[in-house]
C-alpha cells in the first residue's frame, strides 16, 4: 500500500510517517519550501518529499501522480494563530484546490481529510462531543474547519471520491509546535532550567480543561481509519477526558528541577472559547477498538525530555 501525506514536516505528520512505515507501508509526503525538516530527518531515507503547496495545483498534482497513493492523508492546515487571510487561504481555497487536483487526475486513493473539534464550538452544557452534534464555531479558524468539512463532503458526494473526516480534539508530544500549550509551558521550564529566563512561567487561563491525547496515539487512530472507516462518515479521536490547563502545567513542574513561580498574563487568556471541552470516542472504538495508550505523565516527561534535547542541541556551537 502506498501513502501520501500532505503536510508531512508537522508533529503529526511525521509520527504517522514513522507508523506507516512500521507497518509496512510506502510513505511518500508533501511539504512546503519554508517548512522544517527536522522531524522527518531520521525517516527520510525511507520516505519520498515532495516540494508542493495545496494552493499550487501544479505542485499537488505532481505528488499525487507520482506517489500514486492508495491512500491520502491530508494534514496541511492552517493554525490558530494565523491571520485571518491565511486561515482561509489555507483550509478553504486550498481545500477546494485540493479536491480540484484530485478530480483533475480521476483519483481513487481514500482521503483522510483532518478537521478540527474547533468544529463544536460553544454548546449548551457540559458533555463529551459527539459526531452528530451541531456544529457552533466560536472562532474564525472553527469556521474554515466547518467550510473545509462541507468542501471534502461535496467532492465526496459529487465526484464519487473515497472521503473520511477526522475532527481530532487536542494532541501533544515530543515535536509539537511551541505556541501549543504543552510544548510552550515545557520550553519556559527548560530556558528556566538553563538559567536562561528568570524562575517564573507565564500562562493563560488555567481554569480551562482540554481533552488531550499523545501525537503518538493519534497517528495510531489515523491509521486504523484509513483502514477501516466509512466511505463519508465523521470520526473524533479524542481521550475522552477532559484534563485542566493547571493541572498540565502543575504536573510539568514536578518533572522540574528547579522552583518555578506561576504568573498569568491577561493577554494569553482567550476569550470566546468553551471552558470545559472534551470528546466521545466510542465511534472510532467500536469500528476499530482504538483507545489512547500512552499515560499523560509519560507524554508530558517526553516532551519535556525532546526540549531539554533540543535547548542541549541549540548550545552546541
Amino acid at each position: 500500500m502506498k501513502s501520501l501525506i500532505i503536510g508531512i514536516t508537522g508533529c503529526l505528520g511525521s509520527y504517522l510517517a514513522e507508523h506507516l512505515l512500521q507497518k509496512g507501508y510506502e510513505v511518500s509526503g508533501t511539504k512546503r519550501d519554508i517548512d522544517p525538516v527536522d522531524n522527518i530527518k531520521h525517516v527520510s531515507d525511507r520516505i519520498k518529499v515532495f516540494d508542493a503547496d495545496i494552493n499550487d495545483k501544479k505542485s499537488i498534482i505532481k505528488a499525487v501522480k507520482q506517489s500514486n497513493p492508495d491512500l491520502i492523508y491530508f494534514l496541511a492546515s492552517a493554525n490558530r494563530l494565523d491571520s485571518l487571510k491565511n486561515i482561509y487561504r489555507t483550509n478553504v481555497e486550498g481545500t477546494i484546490n485540493f479536491f480540484e487536483c484530485l478530480t483533475a487526475l480521476s483519483c481513487s486513493a481514500r482521503i483522510i481529510m483532518t478537521s478540527s473539534s474547533a468544529v463544536y464550538g460553544l454548546q449548551k452544557g457540559i458533555k463529551p462531543l459527539i459526531e452528530t452534534d451541531k456544529l457552533l464555531p466560536s472562532n474564525h479558524y472553527g469556521l474554515s474547519k466547518v467550510f473545509q468539512e462541507e468542501i471534502a463532503d461535496y467532492y465526496g458526494r459529487n465526484y464519487n471520491l473515497n472521503v473520511i473526516i477526522i475532527r481530532p480534539f487536542n494532541f501533544t508530544g515530543p515535536r509539537e509546535n511551541p505556541f501549543l500549550v504543552c510544548t510552550d509551558f515545557a520550553r519556559q521550564i527548560v530556558d528556566i532550567e538553563n538559567g536562561k529566563k528568570e524562575p517564573v512561567i507565564r500562562v493563560g487561563d488555567l481554569s480551562a480543561e482540554r481533552d488531550l491525547t499523545d501525537v503518538r496515539d493519534t497517528a495510531r487512530g489515523y491509521v486504523l481509519l484509513s483502514e477501516k472507516g466509512v466511505k463519508g462518515e465523521v470520526y473524533n479521536i479524542c481521550s475522552g477526558t477532559a484534563y485542566s490547563i493547571r493541572m498540565i502545567l502543575e504536573k510539568l513542574l514536578s518533572m522540574s528541577t528547579v522552583n518555578i513561580r506561576i504568573e498569568v498574563e491577561t493577554d494569553k487568556i482567550r476569550t470566546g472559547e468553551a471552558k470545559v471541552h472534551f470528546g466521545d470516542n466510542s465511534k472510532i472504538f467500536s469500528l476499530t477498538g482504538w483507545k489512547p495508550e500512552i499515560p499523560l505523565d509519560k507524554t508530558l516527561e517526553d516532551i519535556l525530555s525532546y526540549n531539554r534535547e533540543q535547548a542541549k542541541k541549540r548550545e552546541k556551537p
